[in-house]
């Protein structure tokens, strides 16, 4: 809905039913702290949205952050992840322009206020497919000079858009944020701004986009910072339900089913700020993952032809699409080999040279590439995530809390004072295939973490932590990794205890702010 800021500030301070009932659909009826502090925050919006552009006609947006239950680094393999909305969110208020600068500013003055033109930007490259424009060497120059800004963020969001509706004549906007979602933390404070700023570009170019077309150009516009992850963060916004676990699948996107979310249990999120910045020095580790992935997959089928037709996606890589047991694809994974040099990446896969090059513009190349361990991880957690609401609805909290940590695995690089060997190495492979046959059930596919590695070791040892408290059944890395958050899994009734323990042996310990806290299920992004 669009009106003049002035008339949703007094929409707010009359606060009627109708209004109160629309904040409870949100956030809960019980949520009356929250639901008066969101208020209070808007109305003071509107008050600086008026001073700084003038009373205009707006909307307003909201995109929450977003914990990913099991599922993670997996969605851009056509994997399915298993999320819930929070309830911290960004909060957008977007006034029309008769032109076409788009202004953004934000209530937190250490985000500097900037501004776009949207032909002049969509003119600095003459291609209109989106790969192409965004690895045009006038926007990598644009995107490197604007290095870590928030504003590209906006930039993704409107840009994307405006080249995929190119008839629509896209105006500008003038563009107040403010956003409580820890930053670099694992919980998509960015990806939020994306979301957000596309659920404005809907209202106010009065577009008619399905729930699917949303996700994937979100997706796909995040490109524009320089990562190359999927759209799991995005959907996760979009199609989120208060007091609800979704189910995502992807490769094609499908809104699953939701359940319940446990009564009985919190989900407390505890940040250890350590910082992973996706537009600075960790996006390289991301990207270089996701090549690891692209050039498994395809050594995968090179060298197991007998299945290569059925293989589109990774997690097509499982027992039950590929009809065979666990032991044949520790087997096929015996053929892929552990690591792989750029040179040999070019050697074995020459029918895939375009395709290297492309991925070799979204990160600098490592010594080797981790290529079996990473793949192992894809296929398992694949796995993992397939039997999530399963486990919730036949309330196996327990079992839910073990992949959790088996999850996690996957991502870690420390255990204790030692490194971690996640490595995938033939002993392990031929170890494995002797146990499953033999009848071990520790031998099943999706009980084995793989070796993704974006964990740290500061992550690694508050996961240890939190899981040697009585009542939490499973803790793991939020988001993409190399920082920010766990996930905890607690009883409720040990729940206070967890928190007060995780102050005194970690925030007090490190002289920093508490920062563990339970967060609630809310209803997904939406414009007012």
């Amino acid at each position: 809905m669009i009106r003049l800021a002035s008339e949703w500030k007094q929409l707010l301070l009359d606060w009627d039913d109708h209004t109160n009932e629309f904040f409870e659909l949100i956030y809960g009826s019980e949520q009356k702290e929250l639901i008066a502090e969101r208020k209070a925050t808007l109305l003071s919006m509107l008050d600086l949205f008026i001073e700084r552009y003038g009373d205009k006609e707006a909307v307003i947006t909201r995109s929450p952050g977003r914990v990913n239950i099991l599922g993670r680094h997996i969605e851009h393999r056509g994997g399915s992840i298993n999320v819930m909305s929070i309830d911290r969110e960004t909060l957008l208020i977007c006034g029309k322009r008769d032109d076409d600068t788009v202004n953004m500013s934000n209530v937190d003055p250490k985000f500097a206020s900037s501004s776009f033109s949207i032909a002049q930007t969509l003119h600095k490259s003459e291609n209109e497919n989106w790969i192409d424009y965004i690895e045009s060497d006038e926007i990598l120059k644009l995107v490197m000079e604007t290095k870590g800004e928030w504003g590209n963020y906006v930039k993704a969001s409107v840009l994307r858009l405006a080249l995929e509706y190119k008839d629509n004549n896209f105006k500008g906007m003038d563009m107040l944020f403010c956003g409580n979602i820890p930053m670099a933390a694992g919980l998509s404070s960015s990806s939020s701004i994306v979301v957000a700023t596309t659920e404005a570009l809907v209202a106010l170019n009065e577009l008619n986009i399905r729930a699917n077309d949303f996700v994937h150009l979100c997706g796909e516009g995040e490109w524009f910072v320089g990562s190359r992850g999927g759209a799991g963060d995005h959907a996760a916004m979009k199609c989120g339900s208060r007091d609800m676990i979704t189910h995502l699948d992807f490769c094609p996107f499908k809104i699953g089913k939701s359940v319940d979310f446990p009564t009985e249990y919190n989900v407390v999120v505890a940040n250890s700020f350590v910082e992973a910045k996706k537009s600075e020095g960790a996006r390289d580790k991301f990207n270089q993952k996701v090549a690891c992935y692209e050039f498994g997959f395809w050594m995968f089928r090179k060298n197991n032809p007998e299945v290569a037709d059925k293989l589109k996606y990774l997690k097509h890589i499982n027992p039950e699409h590929l009809g065979v047991n666990d032991a044949q694809i520790y087997k096929m994974l015996l053929r892929v080999p552990e690591y792989m040099t750029l040179d040999e990446v070019y050697c074995e896969l020459p029918e895939y040279k375009k395709e290297i090059d492309r991925i070799l513009k979204t990160h600098t190349a490592p010594e080797k590439y981790e290529i079996r361990s990473t793949l192992m991880y894809g296929i398992t957690e694949c796995l993992r995530a397939n039997v999530c609401l399963e486990l919730l609805e036949n309330k196996q909290y327990e079992s839910l809390g073990r992949l959790m940590s088996i999850s996690h695995d996957g991502d870690r690089v420390a255990k204790g004072k030692k490194a971690y060997d996640y490595s995938v190495t033939n002993d392990y492979l031929e170890s494995l295939i002797e146990d499953y046959n033999s009848g071990d059930p520790t031998a099943a596919l999706y009980r084995q973490p793989g070796g993704y590695a974006c964990s740290t070791v500061t992550i690694d040892a508050l996961v240890d932590f939190a899981m040697s408290i009585d009542g939490v059944m499973g803790a793991e890395l939020s988001g993409a990794g190399l920082g920010g958050c766990i996930i905890i899994l607690v009883k409720k009734e040990a729940t206070d205890h967890l928190l007060n323990q995780l102050k005194i042996h970690y925030y007090d310990k490190k002289s920093l702010p508490m920062g563990a806290q339970v967060f609630h299920p809310v209803a997904g992004s939406l414009a007012f």
